[in-house]
């Protein structure tokens, strides 16, 4: 009857779906339509939309469409009326230590809830990506060792197969794989990061998830750095970049690599307007280069539990072994101005890093490693108005897993991660044009639209020497995808009220070429998806520096090709797995003040999520040796968020941020119904003080994660199927010895030395110290430093420095199955495995 009712369910939304997807397909196209021919009668007609104000601005009250180039009147109000908490820094201190600024606002989007995190100065520490988006509010990190191993990202109790990670607007997921490795994405190149809580913007056209989170690399600043860290568990760390102005200068005489306004626009890629500076450079050019090479043994100690955790008799120290990596991250952009303002951007983004991979930590692999290697190479054209975008992306991933027999054919041998194989050759190649159109409409309406097509092929090779007849297997995985989104945002002057619609429609082609024994009887196992979600947020100026927010949206996550098409030997093939969808919904406020008397500022923001999901595809065991991925029944997740941000002018800063969150398995699967989801945490809190003193400055910082279950059902009472409460202490020094270029970092982390894991039975390292010497030198001051020189040699005077350049210092900031976790592995690569359904 279960089944029955399930069927005629599915045909319903088939139905559903069939008869609004010709009328969402025409709407798209209008709104296409409108935006490239705007005739005349459009923007009376956008106008009469909204009840004019009783008198007409005065161009000084709202900015024309030509001098705000495409944003809209609230984005620029958000921007220069809501100021986010700036740590001010004199240019000759220490700095902000480990404390980065982290705004409340983005000009990407202004309803939905965003946190976008200043990491221009990261590299002079020896901090991940990691580790500064697990001091998010809502964002809970999953790592499964030390910095360098696997790590996962849930933003507000969605698994990470639901985070949509996007570098330099580029997606990161994979069609084989949609779970990202945090640990693997660059740290010391990154300007800032984005983060977009329970929703997509419309500068993302292409979505499948539920939250976005976007890591954009340096660009601009005249100036050359280096750091060199050390640290703990043989961990080292090389970084260097420069970056360069070439050609001539703008017509309003400044320099072609000076900081352009923060009013300008966002291009394609989420990144400031003034993208690469150069916009208003009528010849002229930029170069960008920046080199980490990292290492680590990752051999620190733990307690061994020998699988028996309720006999702590044979419970001993070890050493974590063959943990170590090395990786080489290189960045690459050259950015030209051409004739009429446009401009070209060119960037070359190379990721390497070979590393060992020890799993468990009671039964360790000694012999397995991964080696993978990325590269992603972009061309993007902005016009000079920047109201239209069109970039070009290629990405090329490889991977090389081994996972050897070492001592006999023995599968149970405790030196493997006992994987049914012992190499994998994994080649991903994508493509990818995208092109995104704005339209200002009048004063007072921002149109948006967005097109990208991707073409995506997954080849991967497995050999066996145990494997009768062929010892090496191979499968092809292809998907072709082609998404639409439309968007309008409506400032309505007479209420201070600003309306956000958006419309996005995506859909998928998926295509399996299998091998003879692949559930697939040729080469035509295909299947094909697609969904229309919309959007509506709403935000309204109450007073000033006092904005309430409410937003809702739909999203949807297609089944990846691992969970669709099955992995060689150890997952099963599930063709006929839906779409996750679901709803997300939040409502709150921002609350920015400042007391002249206290000579305190402040930002303080509070919200409250309600998420449903549908479809949840989760990963259940069908064999000892065998799982399968499974759509299973709703789920819900509700909670709260509160951040705080506050600086004194006497030198001290806080950040602080709270999550409460209730999550509820509403399945009608025996043992589940009722019970919180595993691997959410129901309590999230993190903190951090700092004390600025000019030369030097102190911050102290702690993290805390409550218990929670890591099984469906909720098994009370084992410490294999929940995780204890944490709290963790860090604590950093940051000095200038003898002026701003040259900074020294000491951190040390972990003060308390907790060993408390965080998914499942992999160990985590204790008490570490790193030490990072950094050094960064001015553009403009290197070349008074020549002029200096040379008039010294020829025994001329040389004129006295008038600037020292942009400030430098500011804020600173069993085995087989979680084997194949840790791995990345197309299906179990979600701490959602084995029947673990993290919805």
């Amino acid at each position: 009857m279960f089944d029955a009712a399930a069927q005629r369910e599915a045909g319903r939304r088939l139905r559903i779906r069939a008869a609004m997807e010709p009328a969402i397909l025409l709407s798209l196209c209008c709104a296409l339509l409108a935006l490239l021919i705007e005739p005349p009668l459009l923007s009376s007609a956008a106008y009469a939309v909204v009840i004019s104000p009783p008198a007409v601005p005065s161009p000084a009250a709202v900015p024309s469409a030509a001098a705000s180039g495409r944003m809209a009147p609230l984005r620029r109000l958000a921007q220069a009326e809501l100021p986010t908490i700036v740590v001010e820094d004199s240019g000759q201190g220490a700095g902000g230590g480990r404390l980065h600024r982290r705004s409340m606002e983005s000009a990407e989007d202004s309803t939905g809830f965003v946190e976008v995190i200043d990491t221009r100065e990261v590299w002079r520490g020896f901090e991940t990506v990691g580790e500064l988006l697990s001091q998010s509010v809502g964002v809970q990190l999953k790592s499964m060792g030390a910095r360098d191993d696997f790590a996962t990202l849930s933003v507000r109790g969605a698994p990470s197969s639901q985070v949509k990670i996007l570098l330099d607007g580029v997606s990161l997921n994979r069609a084989q794989n949609q779970v990202v490795n945090i640990s693997d994405l660059p740290m010391d190149a990154v300007e800032r990061i984005e983060i977009y809580r329970g929703f997509t913007p419309i500068s993302v056209t292409s979505s499948g998830a539920s939250s976005v989170v976007n890591i954009i690399t340096r660009r601009g600043g005249d100036r050359t750095t280096a750091s060199l860290s050390y640290g703990s568990f043989g961990s080292a760390k090389l970084s260097a970049g420069i970056d360069l102005t070439l050609g001539s200068t703008t017509s309003g005489g400044s320099s072609a690599g000076s900081n352009q306004s923060a009013e300008a626009d966002t291009a394609l890629d989420g990144s400031s307007g003034d993208i690469d500076d150069i916009n208003a450079t009528s010849h002229g050019s930029r170069f960008s280069a920046f080199l980490t090479l990292k290492r680590s043994d990752g051999d620190f100690e733990f307690v061994d539990d020998k699988g028996t955790v309720t006999n702590p008799d044979d419970d001993s120290v070890e050493k974590r072994r063959n943990n170590k990596a090395e990786s080489a991250d290189l960045l690459l952009r050259y950015s030209t101005a051409v004739a009429g303002g446009s401009s070209f951007t060119l960037s070359q983004q190379l990721f390497y890093k070979d590393e060992g991979l020890p799993g468990l930590g009671s039964d360790q692999s000694l012999h397995a490693a991964l080696e993978s290697l990325r590269n992603i190479s972009s061309l993007s054209w902005n016009s000079a108005d920047k109201t239209l975008a069109i970039e070009a992306d290629a990405t090329f991933l490889h991977q090389d897993l081994s996972d050897p027999r070492k001592n006999g054919p023995d599968e149970s041998d405790r030196s493997r991660l006992g994987l049914p194989y012992e190499r994998a050759l994994n080649d991903t190649t994508a493509l990818s044009l995208s092109a995104r159109r704005s339209k200002p409409v009048g004063a007072y309406h921002l149109l948006e639209t967005g097109f990208e097509g991707a073409w995506e092929l997954f080849e991967g090779d497995t050999f066996d020497s145990l494997r009768q007849g062929e010892k090496w297997q191979r499968i092809n995985q292809e998907r072709n995808s082609l998404a639409i989104v439309a968007g309008d945002e409506i400032w309505m002057a007479p209420w201070n009220l600003a309306v956000a619609l958006q419309l996005r429609h995506e859909r998928l082609w998926n295509r399996f070429n299998a091998d003879p024994s692949s559930p697939f009887p040729s080469e035509d196992g295909s299947n094909r998806e697609s969904s229309t979600n919309p959007r509506l947020g709403l935000r309204w100026e109450a007073m000033p520096g006092l904005s309430l927010k409410a937003n809702v949206s739909s999203y949807f996550r297609p089944p990846a090709f691992g969970e669709l098409f099955g992995d060689q030997g150890f997952s099963v093939a599930n063709p006929g797995l839906r779409s996750e969808s679901g709803i997300n919904r939040d409502v709150g406020l921002m609350w920015s003040g400042n007391s002249s008397r206290a000579r305190l500022r402040w930002d303080i923001e509070y919200v409250y999520f309600n998420n449903d999901s549908e479809d949840t595809i989760v990963v259940v065991q069908t064999s000892s040796r065998k799982a399968k991925a499974v759509n299973v029944d709703d789920a819900r997740v509700r909670g709260h968020e509160l951040r705080l941000e506050a600086s004194s002018q006497t030198g001290i800063s806080l950040s602080a941020n709270y999550t409460k969150q209730d999550s509820f398995n509403l399945s009608r699967l025996a043992g589940q119904w009722g019970k919180e989801l595993p691997g959410l945490a129901p309590e999230e809190a993190h903190t951090m003080i700092v004390f600025d003193r000019g030369s030097w400055s102190l911050a102290y910082e702690t993290e805390f994660t409550g218990k929670h279950f890591t099984d469906i059902i909720n098994t009370p009472g084992s410490a294999r199927t929940s995780i204890d409460s944490r709290l963790t202490h860090n604590i950093s020094l940051t000095l200038s010895p003898f002026d701003s270029h040259w900074q020294i970092t000491a951190e040390v982390e972990n003060l308390g030395d907790s060993l408390v894991p965080d998914v499942f039975g992999f160990p985590v390292p204790g008490r570490a110290w790193y030490l990072t010497v950094s050094y960064a030198l001015a553009a403009e001051e290197s070349h008074l430093t020549t002029a200096r020189m040379r008039s010294q040699g020829s025994g001329k005077s040389a004129s006295p420095a008038v600037s020292s350049g942009p400030v430098l210092a500011g804020p600173v900031s069993s085995n087989a199955v979680l084997g194949n976790a840790a791995l990345g592995n197309p299906v179990l690569s979600d701490p959602a495995f084995a029947g673990l359904a993290i919805r």
